[in-house]
């Protein structure tokens, strides 16, 4: 029998161990062979036994690799799988998958000022907020440090807003630490099966960008746009070309006077303009987003 056969999420046993393990089970099987086993040889080779099978069942266990070892929530792994359920799910019926993408604007300093053990508790608390606060049907997971999500099933762009900012609010509440009261704001983003990405990757890169421009205008919560995602391939290439354009003096300013009704010029107007060699004219509120959402 392979007691190391390789399952699916199962990482190997320890080199060691294995090698131990094989040793002494070729040893046994010599020593049954020469029937010169005793009582101690038979109690080792029911303990092997009983360790294979647990190390069996443990890795067998469904969904043993996808959840966070801290608060037990299901992790990226964990939560793609579900959303993926869902999606397909939703394509059969025709509804909509809703991805929230949370992150605690604060936990990194208050990491850092609290320590790790101290962020280890905060996140616990988060984790049974998240939990009582789940819409009937959704599931929560933690990917990484105060970044969570939640999918939520025949949830259209309009409800997952509202359930989005319901977890904003339920998260940013105080939380104590000891007698110290903490307030970890969040943000959130928003993307909507299949209006804004096609499978349940694609649906959390667009919550991410959601989120990160939430972040990046402290409104709480985005819904996802793909006027503003600078991370698109077609907006990458955009940004390419218009850091080329700046190099190469492509990208021109325009003066418009601003006359008042008695003809007398009160002032200027700046104007940008931008001629892509293919593209043809660039509409300035599309560059220069992309502009601004790059930094």
């Amino acid at each position: 029998m392979n007691w190391f056969r390789r399952h699916r999420h199962t990482p190997d046993p320890d080199p060691l161990v294995k090698d131990a393990m094989v040793r002494s089970a070729a040893s046994l099987r010599a020593r049954l062979a020469r029937g010169t086993t005793d009582r101690k040889a038979g109690l080792f080779a029911d303990v092997v036994r009983r360790a294979a099978a647990a190390s069996r069942t443990d890795s067998a266990r469904p969904g043993a690799q996808d959840h966070d070892p801290l608060t037990g929530l299901p992790d990226r792994h964990g939560l793609m799988e579900r959303a993926l359920v869902m999606c397909d799910a939703a394509e059969r019926t025709g509804e909509r998958v809703a991805l929230v993408l949370l992150s605690l604007d604060r936990f990194p300093s208050l990491n850092s000022a609290l320590g790790h053990r101290a962020g280890d508790r905060l996140l616990l608390q988060i984790a049974d907020r998240l939990r009582l606060a789940l819409p009937r049907g959704a599931q929560a997971a933690r990917l990484h440090g105060g970044e969570f999500a939640v999918a939520v099933p025949t949830a259209g762009t309009t409800s997952a807003t509202r359930i989005a900012r319901d977890l904003v609010t339920w998260l940013s509440s105080p939380l104590d630490l000891d007698g110290l009261t903490l307030v970890l704001e969040a943000s959130a983003g928003v993307a909507v099966f299949p209006d804004h990405a096609p499978d349940a990757e694609g649906l959390l890169r667009r919550a991410d960008a959601a989120m990160c421009q939430a972040k990046r205008d402290f409104t709480g919560v985005e819904v996802y746009e793909s006027q503003r995602d600078s991370g698109t391939p077609d907006r990458l290439g955009l940004l390419g070309d218009l850091r080329r354009a700046l190099d190469a003096r492509e990208v021109h300013l325009h003066y418009q006077p601003k006359v008042r009704f008695d003809g007398q010029v009160a002032g200027l107007e700046a104007l940008v303009r931008w001629v892509h060699p293919e593209r043809g004219k660039v509409p300035p509120d599309e560059f220069i987003a992309i502009a601004e959402s790059s930094g």
